[in-house]
């Protein structure tokens, strides 16, 4: 039985003792999940999870499987809403060497609980010791491979020529390439996270906790930052515009607002998106373009190394020379990973809008874009006869489900949590957490969504809900992000810090307490959003 054999496949039902909390899953998918999308993404990020901790000898062969139930997976769907399992982590936490249940669970979804969920097993320690080493060597070399592959098969399976193949055939494809992608992604995400949170410890050790965020950037060309070069490069070069466009969607052309959910529309179906964003940038002439200035941010880093070292005893350099080493390598990768996940996914919306035309000449369904309220089992098989009626009662929960939410953390099954009508009085200040070093003052643009970037103006400020690797293009226009969710070792997080842009994050509600035209001081190093005028005073 899969998830999808429940009633409702955009409302899972949980045991009354399992943990569920939406931090660190807002991020990844926000909003209102299709359930084409959940079950692709779902059983991507079930797979990969398991997969991850397979191949570094923490999980046996046989763990490597789709729950069951979803107490048994990594995560579940509660009023359309994705959720992460924070049991199921720590049990394969309680596993690992060097880290407990109780330890993941703060450091990854800011909570914990006294009571041990999992036990520790050491008879598998051998096993770990000869495995987790290799796969971490081997992650630099493996990721930036299976990146060039993976950029050939998805521009071959989204080309023209691809569409004659049966399109289950090319959905199943995408979906098994999904899964492979959430291993590397999560193994080097997990990496990434560790080295992140090691990195803040040795510097209060040190006696400069004022260092972390500075040594964790400045590691010169990431991916969104060639992304964003890429995009400069279109908009400095007007005579060439047409064929570095083609070139920039050929690369990137799987990226997209909200790009976890099958169902959005990625930059290869909307190009006029990306000329916008180039006109952007031409009325931003005094923008640099960020690969100019790697060289400051590499530069702030070696420095903040420096301090660093030379505040330690001697004999505790070596281990420490050996972290910040460890670190260049591996945190950036974390986003090339993404990139992995989003052309998988961007093959597999191509395919499922192909199968809805498929169901639609067929008479099944009256749109080719109903495709995505129907699950991957109905999809991949015989869709079923009252697909209509069904599909029909899906929109009608997802339509309930948007003018609702759920709380950030909760045991057994969620109340729903409604918008409530905040108090008329203005805060003066939010608070969240301190993501990206510096401090910047600017109007604010309040942006919900991606179309909302469209009217950002140089050097304002973006307040939103949280970010996604598409949103890294808007980032060159501003001059400080404020995000409600995610932690310091976030994307919005990580492209600020690149960026040089000072950036707070977790600030749960700054986008109602901030609003468009405030004028705001943002200090990316106390965590600190000070509201200096409102818009209508």
């Amino acid at each position: 039985m899969t998830a999808f054999d429940q009633p409702n496949p955009l409302h899972q039902v949980s045991r009354p003792d399992t943990s569920w909390t939406t931090v660190n899953a807002a991020e990844n998918i926000p909003g209102v999940m299709t359930p084409l999308g959940f079950d692709f993404w779902m059983n991507a990020v079930d797979l990969g999870v398991r997969g991850a901790f397979h191949w570094i000898g923490v999980l046996p062969a046989s763990a490597v499987r789709i729950g069951a139930v979803p107490d048994e997976r990594f995560g579940g769907v509660f009023y359309g809403r994705f959720a992460g399992n924070v049991d199921q982590f720590r049990l394969v936490a309680d596993l690992t060497p060097g880290t407990d249940g109780a330890a993941f669970e703060m450091d990854v979804f800011g909570s914990t609980r006294e009571q041990p969920i999992g036990r520790q097993s050491p008879w598998r320690y051998p096993l770990i010791a000869a495995k987790a080493p290799v796969v971490v060597a081997r992650l630099p070399h493996l990721i930036p491979l299976r990146s060039a592959q993976t950029q050939s098969w998805w521009q071959h399976a989204t080309s023209a020529a691809e569409q004659c193949r049966p399109a289950v055939d090319r959905l199943q494809e995408a979906a098994d390439r999904m899964a492979e992608s959430s291993l590397l992604q999560i193994t080097v995400s997990m990496l990434a996270l560790a080295l992140f949170d090691r990195l803040g410890r040795l510097a209060k050790q040190a006696g400069h906790p004022e260092l972390h965020l500075q040594l964790a950037a400045g590691y010169g060309g990431m991916e969104e930052t060639r992304m964003i070069s890429a995009l400069n490069s279109i908009a400095r070069n007007p005579t060439e515009e047409q064929t570095l466009m083609a070139t920039f969607l050929s690369t990137y052309g799987a990226r997209c607002d909200g790009e976890n959910e099958i169902s959005a529309r990625s930059w290869r179906e909307q190009p006029e998106r990306i000329a916008k964003l180039v006109e952007q940038y031409r009325n931003a002439p005094s923008r640099v373009d960020p690969l100019d200035q790697a060289e400051d941010r590499i530069s702030a880093r070696v420095r903040a190394e420096r301090t660093l070292l030379s505040a330690l005893p001697r004999w505790r350099r070596p281990p420490a020379r050996l972290l910040l080493r460890v670190a260049r390598s591996y945190i950036p990768l974390r986003e090339e990973g993404k990139h992995l996940m989003a052309m998988a996914m961007d093959a597999g919306r191509c395919a499922a809008r192909a199968r809805g035309a498929e169901l639609v000449s067929a008479g099944i369904i009256d749109d080719p874009e109903d495709v995505f309220l129907l699950t991957m089992k109905e999809v991949l098989g015989d869709a079923p006869p009252d697909a209509r009626e069904m599909i029909a009662d899906r929109k009608s929960l997802r339509a309930q489900y948007a003018d609702m939410n759920v709380p950030q953390s909760w045991v057994g099954n969620p109340a729903p949590v409604y918008p409530q009508t905040r108090p008329g009085e203005r805060v003066s200040e939010v608070t969240g957490v301190p993501a990206a070093f510096g401090c910047a003052e600017g109007i604010a643009r309040v942006v919900l969504d991606a179309d909302g970037c469209d009217d950002l103006e140089p050097d304002e400020i973006l307040v939103c809900r949280t970010t996604d690797p598409s949103w890294a293009s808007a980032f060159h226009l501003v001059s400080a992000v404020v995000i409600d969710i995610g932690g310091a070792g976030s994307h919005g997080a990580i492209v600020s810090r690149e960026l040089g842009l000072p950036c707070v994050i977790n600030t749960r509600t700054g986008t109602e307490d901030i609003h468009t035209g405030d004028r705001l001081r943002v200090d990316g190093s106390t965590g600190i959003v000070t509201i200096l005028k409102y818009a209508d005073d």
